[in-house]
């Protein structure tokens, strides 16, 4: 009799240390004894301890942030670009055995291809396409904001007798742009271990027009206690052109992210505020 109550609680234990949850929006890839076994769909499914194994792969639609890239057009002129491109897996078990790394693999061929079709180019062909980008229909924006308010890094010269007026900012479109000397500086110390002299002084850059012309709007940073008053600036202020961020209270279906650090600030702390 206790052999049996043994077997039994003993089995129990097994199956309660075996159950693998699998959401909704994932696919789990099983492997028995090294090899694989199936597919599992989502919900409670067992997977044996010891003799089998398994990963998870969510099939929701992928963002990948490709970072800026370094390539020549074809009458030779350095250039700054950079995209975003997105993806979806729709075979799980491929995505696992077939490729190492398939998000490292995506972003690779990425910035493989973006480099390529610069290369195949000329400058003037390159921004003659900016055209065909403002006139097409643009579902989602999504980039990040900085200390100076700017999106995606359109942040308007800084010479002091070229000034750039909120209606010239709002119908900005792609361009060359001069790289403004923190951007380089920064630049530098992100990527070329503070040599300046290797980050390019113009890039290829979106205008307001485009950002603006989604249908949908959304920004993000991460956290900084110097971004507060860009953030602050963006929500009550009126649109001026050191801040390209107001010009987001013109949208219809903007959406600003921040920190909960961003977000706080002595003002904010105000009992009669709720902070949400």
């Amino acid at each position: 009799m206790e052999i049996i109550y043994f077997i039994g609680l003993a089995a129990i234990i097994l199956v309660l240390a075996s159950i693998r949850q699998i959401n909704q929006y994932e696919k789990g890839v099983k492997f028995t004894l090294g090899r694989y076994s199936g597919v599992m769909d989502p919900g409670w499914r067992l997977v044996i301890p010891v003799f089998q194994t398994y990963q998870k792969v969510d099939l929701r639609v992928k963002a990948v942030d490709v970072p800026h890239q370094e390539a020549i057009t074809k009458d030779n002129i350095s250039v700054t670009v950079n995209a975003v491109i997105y993806y979806k897996v729709r075979s799980a078990d491929k995505a696992i055995i077939e490729v190492e790394n398939f998000y490292y693999a995506t972003s690779q061929l990425a910035q493989t291809t973006m480099r390529n079709v610069v290369g195949e180019v000329n400058l003037d062909e390159l921004l003659s396409g900016r055209e065909a980008i403002a006139e097409g229909p643009i579902d989602l924006a999504l980039g990040g904001w900085g200390q100076d308010g700017h999106v995606a890094y359109n942040q308007s010269r800084r010479h002091p007798f070229l000034p750039v007026g909120l209606e010239e900012l709002a119908a900005s479109t792609i361009r060359v742009q001069e790289n403004n000397l923190d951007t380089i500086l920064a630049l530098a110390h992100r990527t070329f271990g503070a040599a300046y002299q290797f980050v390019p002084p113009m890039s290829v850059t979106l205008g307001m027009k485009e950002c603006l012309s989604a249908s949908k709007v959304r920004v993000f940073s991460d956290t900084g206690s110097w971004k507060q008053t860009a953030l602050r600036v963006a929500l009550f202020s009126e649109p001026v052109p050191e801040y390209p961020m107001t010009l987001l209270q013109r949208h219809p279906d903007a959406l600003v992210t921040a920190t909960m650090e961003t977000a706080r600030h002595p003002i904010s702390e105000h009992p009669e505020w709720e902070l949400l």
